[in-house]
């Protein structure tokens, strides 16, 4: 083997240790904290908006006159009533899994 990839291997090796250092993992604990989490809380609620919005739309459109979408009372009601159940559950749920309280 030659000198030069003696000295490549070698900056791959420390490259590659250096993903296991304590320090790597004090910055991706950092990344995860503060960056991903609230990404995916925030991501999670803005879902859950657009559902509700549509289910909005959607009563909106049944309770006007004159549109030709109908549907039934107790429809409307199962609908509104799941719709703001899974929100509430969900934006819980998440919120409680990724910002966990300490012990």
């Amino acid at each position: 083997m030659d000198r030069q990839s003696l000295v490549e291997a070698e900056k791959e090796k420390s490259i590659f240790s250096g993903w296991f250092s304590p320090t790597f993992h004090d910055h991706y604990d950092w990344v995860l904290r503060f960056l991903l989490r609230p990404a995916l809380f925030v991501f999670i609620v803005g879902l859950n908006a657009w559902w509700d919005g549509n289910v909005r739309d959607m009563v909106w459109q049944a309770g006007r006159t004159g549109s030709g979408f109908h549907l039934d009372n107790a429809v409307l009601i199962a609908l509104i009533t799941t719709s703001m159940a899974n929100f509430l559950a969900i934006v819980a749920i998440v919120a409680q899994h990724l910002f966990p309280r300490p012990k």
